[in-house]
């Protein structure tokens, strides 16, 4: 059950039509030491993107998803926090599955680079991560 108290300290929800990305740039940046596939997912800090946007988005801005927020510069957190709107959007329109760049996709071959996409549990939840090694590198 979601209670009206826990609703207040959302995050800016990606979908919403007053999105605050400078709200959203705020909240990721007050996670330093949290890596930053979970602090996608981390409804506090941006509601709306779930597992597939996470690995998705993090692919779309060349960001290893196990770096700490702390190792991304501005430039990175604000392509994050602008593909994931525009990731979100677009798949509301459309069958958005077909056109996975790394989701799901382990072991094949990246649309980018040909490199194997790796797949890794990840965080409290354990939830799968897909990205490419070659594309995005570090972490």
């Amino acid at each position: 059950l979601i209670r009206q108290n826990d609703l207040r300290h959302l995050g800016p929800d990606v979908l919403g039509e007053t999105y605050d990305a400078e709200e959203a740039f705020r909240r990721i940046r007050a996670r330093p030491d949290s890596e930053i596939a979970d602090v996608l997912l981390n409804q506090r800090a941006i509601a709306g993107i779930g597992n597939i946007w996470k690995s998705e988005t993090l692919f779309a801005c060349r960001v290893n998803p196990f770096l700490r927020v702390e190792e991304l510069s501005d430039e990175q957190v604000n392509c994050l926090i602008t593909s994931a709107r525009k990731l979100l959007q677009r798949s509301a329109n459309a069958d958005a599955r077909n056109s996975m760049s790394v989701y799901s996709r382990g072991g094949e071959a990246c649309r980018r680079c040909r490199t194997p996409i790796a797949s890794r549990k990840q965080g409290q939840d354990a939830r799968l991560t897909y990205w490419c090694p070659q594309c995005q590198p570090g972490g």
